[in-house]
Formats: structure tokens, sequence, C-alpha cells
């Protein structure tokens, strides 16, 4: 079954492609958008055994941690367990401990509240179900309206469930994938090996799912504030889009040669250029790897300026050097040399000419990567592995557009 549209869900885009704009004027604006609620759902099947009752677990406290972390003043948070439903009798899945606003107390006391419930008329323990958790996080804990829901899971299921939940499992991932209605999903692997009475874990997975448009900027700027980069030794693995975060070219000197040149609004502004003799302007740009965990093995690059107006073709671009290689996770290149060469512009004919003192050029500076190889990152690998085998990481792809920095 597809997953519902939220109630009130509310440039350029080519493959491979990173812009930066030289002109000479530019408007802007930025709005606040209404918080979304939150919903932070932790699975309490029997596989989660080791984490909520082996002794000295700290499990408890990173889900209070993570709660703290990711808030957002003025939007409310859900906490609920999910498991299966009518596996428990008068027990519903998800199962909300606390609505409401942020309270330290009262999530404690939620979070500690969270058991392993067992089958009715067994002694087994329950089991879980991925979408039903999904749906019912959605409709119950979001209120069908775009919002963020943080999934703490160990990615198991018991196997030999039932063939309705094997089918809802393959839905759940099916819908992570493909539903428009989900537009951001990371994950943060966590190692903590724990023992209980019948299970060993190495760790479990701690999942950021953004449903709605305003639910995926939502949890975009949570992954970017200070809260949750203090709280992981890491970035997050980025699963939708794989390629999230980009890669940028950033500008760090500027050789004026006399010019005038400075950002205005976020745009690169050059005054004084001499138009009768022409001019070449010197930039020195680094490119910048925002994917995680994927490295560029390789890639090579083009460099192209297209004006606005009457005025196309008038200069050249050129990028040195044209290739980079082993370029790591949150890392940038060394220099990159730019030079962008304007030929001798003439007067304009006529009165308006001989009146006017200066020109204006407006244009787009555009890199294109060509033969981009992203790998997965061997540090990264190194580290996932011994805890997640290739689970986790199988769903992350190095293949695809990656996104356009600016």
């Amino acid at each position: 079954m597809p997953l519902p549209r939220p109630a009130a869900a509310h440039g350029m885009s080519a493959f491979l492609r990173a812009v930066m704009m030289l002109v000479l004027a530019l408007g802007g604006h930025a709005w606040a958008e209404t918080p979304v609620r939150q919903v932070f759902l932790v699975q309490d099947s029997g596989w989660m055994e080791p984490f909520l009752t082996a002794e000295g677990s700290q499990f408890r406290p990173l889900v209070e941690a993570l709660v703290a972390a990711a808030r957002v003043p003025g939007a409310d948070i859900a906490v609920a367990t999910f498991g299966q439903a009518r596996q428990v009798g008068g027990r519903p899945s998800p199962r909300i401990l606390y609505d409401g606003a942020y309270d330290a107390a009262r999530i404690r006391a939620a979070i500690a509240a969270i058991d392993l419930p067992r089958k009715a008329g067994s002694a087994a323990y329950a089991d879980a179900d991925f979408n039903g958790a999904l749906l019912g996080a959605i409709r119950t804990g979001l209120r069908g309206r775009d919002g963020v829901i943080w999934m703490v899971t160990n990615n198991k299921n018991s196997p030999g469930n039932s063939a309705e939940v094997a089918r809802n499992t393959a839905a759940f991932y099916t819908a992570l994938r493909e539903s428009d209605a989900i537009s951001r999903i990371v994950a943060y692997p966590v190692r903590m090996p724990l023992k209980g009475r019948n299970f060993a874990e190495g760790g479990f997975v701690i999942y950021g799912i953004g449903y709605g448009a305003a639910g995926g900027r939502a949890l975009e700027a949570a992954v970017a504030a200070p809260g949750l980069k203090a709280l992981f030794n890491h970035p997050p693995v980025n699963l939708k889009p794989v390629l999230a975060g980009g890669l940028t070219l950033r500008f760090d000197r500027l050789d004026t040669g006399g010019l005038q040149a400075g950002l205005e609004n976020g745009v690169l502004v050059v005054r004084g250029a001499d138009a009768t003799a022409g001019t070449a302007l010197r930039l020195t740009a680094h490119l910048q790897n925002g994917l995680y965990p994927q490295r560029v093995a390789a890639t090579r690059l083009a460099l192209s300026w297209s004006e606005v107006g009457t005025e196309a073709g008038l200069a050249q671009a050129a990028v040195s050097p044209a290739e980079i290689a082993d370029l790591a996770p949150q890392a940038e290149s060394g220099p990159l040399s730019v030079v962008l060469t304007l030929p001798p512009i003439r007067r304009p004919s006529g009165l308006a000419g001989l009146l006017s003192d200066g020109r204006t050029v407006d244009g787009t500076l555009t890199l294109r990567l060509a033969g981009l190889r992203p790998t997965l990152d061997p540090a990264f690998l190194g580290r996932v592995r011994p805890t997640f085998g290739s689970g986790l990481v199988s769903g992350v792809q190095v293949g695809g557009p990656v996104g356009v920095g600016g």
C-alpha cells in the first residue's frame, strides 16, 4: 500500500552541476517556516533485549539525548514504541508514551517505561512490523501532516514471522526508497556491544525520516544543527537522496588586479574593470565534497561562462587542474585556479553610448563534473561492517545524480 501524502504538504537541475553566479545585481529573501512535529519511535521487539535490559546499557540515555538534540522550539514531540500490532493484547503499535511540548523529565519517564512485551499467551518476545510502525507514526504521531520520524532499531525481525509481516517489511523498504511522500532519509549507525539474557547485539541504527517537503527541510536543519553534530562522532549516512550534500565550488581568494570585488547577497560583484582594454579575473577555489560516506575516486572538471542578455559568448572561463582524484568525504580539494577573461567591450553606439561611463555584464559561471566516480569510504566500511555486516551499507549506492552546490 503506498504511503499517504501529507495533509498539509506545501532552478536549475542538471546531472553533476554546481553553479556560482558572477553578476552585478541580485535580490533574495528568506522566510521562517512553522515548526513541524517529530515522532521518536523505539523498537521494543525481542531483538532489542540487550539494549533495554543489559546492565550498564547507555541506550536509554542516548535516546533521551537524541530527543533533546533534535527538538525544535515550538514544535511538539511524540515518544513511542513499535512492535507488531495485535500480537500483544490491548497494546497498539506504535504505542504513544508521551505527546506534547518538550519536557525533559516527562520524556525521561516515558523512555524509562519502554519494556519488552511478550506475545499474547506465549513466553516469546513480540516481533516488529516496520511498515505498520511507519504508517502508524504518520497517522497518529504526525497526525497525517509533514514532520520528522526518528526510528531507533537494529533492523532485525523474527525469521519465523508471518508472511503478512514479511510483505510489510518489503513494503517498508519500498516506501522509503520510492515514495514521493518521503523526501529525506538519513541514518546514524551506533556501535553499542551489549549482551542480554537471550541475545547479544553489536549496535543499532537511528533513522531520520522526513515526511513531506516541510519534514524533509526540518530533518535537513536538524542534521546541520549543533545538537546532533555534538551527539554523534560522524556525519549521518545519506539514504535518500543517496548523494545528498553534493559537491560545492568554494571561492576563497580573488586576485583583483586593482579591481573592487566582494560578495553582495551571496553573489560576487566586481567593479572597475577596464572595458576598453579587457580584463582577466583570477580566483582561487576549492571543490568541497559534501557527500557521506562517499569518496570521490575521480572526476574531470570543465568550466563555462554564460552571459545574461545580448552579450552571449563574450567571456571565456577556465579551471586548472582539470582533474580531481581521491577526495575524501566532507573534505575539500587543493586549490583550483579559475580564470575569467573579458575581452574589450565596445561602447554602445548613439547618444546612450556617448553618455554612458560603464557597462554591466551579468552571467553565470558553471562547473560541470564529468566521469564522476564516487566510492564508499574505506574508513566508514571498516567502522560499520564489524557491527552491521553488509545490511546497512547495501542501500548506500554510489551512482545517480549528485546534488547541486552553491
